[in-house]
């Protein structure tokens, strides 16, 4: 049964349904087969990437002495700036956004 609580983890984590929004707007105004070509390319390497960490994550934070309590004190303390940042930051998003065309939106 350990298997579903790492399940509802990794969808909490992953949010796909949060994600949507996100995929919409990074790809608004490209074709079909190009929408298509972008989800795929970004579901391999975030699979890729969540594999990796997986695989190595533990032995890494054992190499260098680091508790998982310690990550995780670290990662909430990580999004809580990223909450501030959107919360109080008066920048206009959609000029980040059309800066950021010409990168591979999958990416």
């Amino acid at each position: 049964m350990d298997i579903w609580k790492d399940l509802i983890t990794l969808v909490a984590v992953v949010d796909p349904i949060g994600t949507i929004p996100i995929y919409l707007t990074a790809t608004a105004g490209m074709t079909v087969a190009a929408k298509r070509k972008v989800a795929v390319r970004a579901t391999l390497i975030s699979a890729g990437v969540l594999t990796a960490f997986i695989v190595v994550g533990q032995i890494v934070l054992n190499a260098m002495g680091i508790s998982l309590s310690a990550y995780e004190v670290a990662g909430g303390i990580v999004l809580f700036l990223f909450a501030l940042q959107m919360v109080f930051d008066p920048g206009d998003r959609a000029q980040d956004a059309d800066q950021s065309r010409g990168q591979d939106v999958a990416v």
